[in-house]
């Protein structure tokens, strides 16, 4: 059974039609009753319409390689010792 949560995670790739077909199936099955998900993935089709008439922006090499160090320092694993 699909919930929300699977919607949420893999709705670009529905809307991308990159899901096998059983998958495809299930979000249908999912979607035709769900008002929520519905709405989530209409919000996601807006914003790719509005992006794609967004000009691209070249990012320095050194404003880049900030970023993913910051990136890197915050999704880097706790280093407090585990409780026993």
């Amino acid at each position: 059974m699909l919930f929300c949560r699977h919607v949420a995670q893999r709705g670009s790739d529905y809307l991308g039609r990159t899901l096998p077909w059983p998958a495809r199936l299930g979000f249908a099955l999912h979607l035709s009753m769900c008002r929520n998900c519905r709405r989530f993935l209409q919000q996601i089709r807006q914003t790719t319409r509005l992006l794609a008439n967004v000009p691209s922006a070249t990012v320095p090499p050194t404003l880049e390689d900030a970023l993913v160090a910051a990136f890197n320092r915050h999704a880097a694993p706790s280093r407090l010792p585990r409780a026993q």
